[in-house]
């Protein structure tokens, strides 16, 4: 299974700075890098690694921290743009709301 920066962050117990920080110093398991954006942890390494009492890690990073760091940010940033409903989607829901009125209460001509 693969763990994304914040399952990491769970499973550590630990702040975000903190998990940054153990990545750059090479404290930490290096991620794996699939295609050139997405960082993901091996389950049972960071698993592994937190039963063995965390000790410094010897294999090298594969990409630079900075990399790390920015393909964290943009992850973020994609899935909180996904999460929010689309103006399209706001003006469907407001016009079955406005819908909704009108059956209950329909407009009365004279």
């Amino acid at each position: 299974m693969l763990l994304d920066f914040d399952a990491v962050v769970d499973l550590l117990g630990a702040d975000e700075p903190t998990v940054l920080r153990l990545i750059r110093d090479g404290d930490i398991p290096s991620p794996n890098v699939i295609g050139s954006t997405v960082i993901r942890w091996e389950a049972s390494q960071v698993n592994d690694w937190v039963a063995a009492g965390c000790p410094k890690c010897d294999r090298p990073l594969t990409v630079t921290f900075d990399t790390i760091r920015e393909n964290i940010v943009a992850e973020r940033a994609i899935r909180q743009w996904q999460a929010k409903p689309t103006d399209l989607e706001k003006r469907i829901t407001r016009n079955e709301q406005q819908i909704a009125y009108l059956a209950d209460n329909p407009p009365v001509y004279e």
